[in-house]
């Protein structure tokens, strides 16, 4: 269902390292799980509700928007510690080394 190849490049996308040796376990345990879903798409599920459980709706619980009071931005690009006066620059968190 899944080769090593497959779980190198979700790995991968995922920015996860996986050992050459953990490969046979995760293509076993993947190959379960897609396995399972197969067969729950087999599943006869014409005349249910879409939503037929109570415990999850599709109705949003959201809260009403309030304007609270904020920084001023000239304030902190002077505080900032690296600022042209218009943008903050920060530290960057994506590794493009690979």
């Amino acid at each position: 269902m899944i080769d090593k190849k497959q779980i190198k490049k979700i790995a991968y996308l995922a920015k996860l390292e996986i050992a050459d040796e953990e490969l046979d376990s995760y293509e076993a345990q993947i190959s379960k799980i897609l396995a399972y879903m197969d067969q729950l798409n087999e599943v006869d599920t014409d005349g249910l509700d879409e939503f037929s459980n109570k415990l999850f709706s599709n109705k949003q619980q959201l809260r009403e928007d309030v304007k609270e009071e904020s920084l001023d931005r000239d304030d902190v690009t002077k505080i900032a510690p690296n600022s042209d006066g218009v943008y903050i620059k920060v530290p960057s968190v994506i590794d493009e080394k690979k």
